[in-house]
């Protein structure tokens, strides 16, 4: 089975190409170059690499999708994360269907939904799927590793099946620490 999956470290509006930049930085042994690589990159924090997160959820005038849409094309966004609810699986749809009339990118979905899934199918989307790690509460480190992956493996199987990615979400505990994803990545 071909497995695709990432690390994700994100503040609020992610730079899409910060896993770049942290494979670049890893993989750099000595920190001076590290430096000297970031200061020549491109500046993630430009318009075109940002992504809008949590902004369904965390949304305090409960915009519609298609306000929402108008609100992120004015802000000059043209990618989005989607955070949801449970009581925003009804609208899932509709927020697709705006995010293509104003020609935003659906490049991510939080969790899993199979609702989702089923529109990701019928809309041809492809968006990256972030997930927590788990966090094993026993066994040695090797084993909680182990056990973290083979809890991701049906999720995993899922995003394959439709053509994503799995993004490993940092959100605290043992599972948020950048090592254990990193380990649970190369697991």
């Amino acid at each position: 089975m071909k497995r695709s999956l990432f690390l994700c470290l994100f503040p609020v509006l992610v730079p899409t190409s910060l896993n770049a930049f942290v494979q670049e930085s890893r993989s750099t042994p000595d920190t001076k170059s590290a430096v000297s690589a970031r200061q020549q990159s491109p500046n993630i924090f430009e318009p075109n690499n940002l992504v809008a997160w949590c902004i369904v959820p965390f949304d305090a005038a409960n915009r519609t999708p298609a306000k929402r849409a108008m609100m992120l094309k004015g802000l000059g966004l043209t990618k989005v994360a989607y955070d949801w609810r449970a009581k925003h699986v009804a609208s899932f749809e509709q927020e697709i269907l705006e995010y293509k009339k104003h020609g935003l990118d659906y490049f991510a979905f939080w969790a899993e939904h199979d609702k989702a899934f089923e529109l990701f199918r019928k809309h041809d989307l492809h968006p990256q799927i972030w997930q927590i790690v788990p966090s094993p509460k026993t066994g040695s480190q090797k084993q909680k590793v182990e056990a973290a992956g083979r809890q991701l493996l049906p999720l995993l199987k899922k995003v394959n099946a439709i053509g994503s990615k799995l993004g490993l979400y940092n959100h605290g505990g043992w599972g948020g620490e950048p090592d254990n994803m990193i380990a649970v990545c190369e697991w």
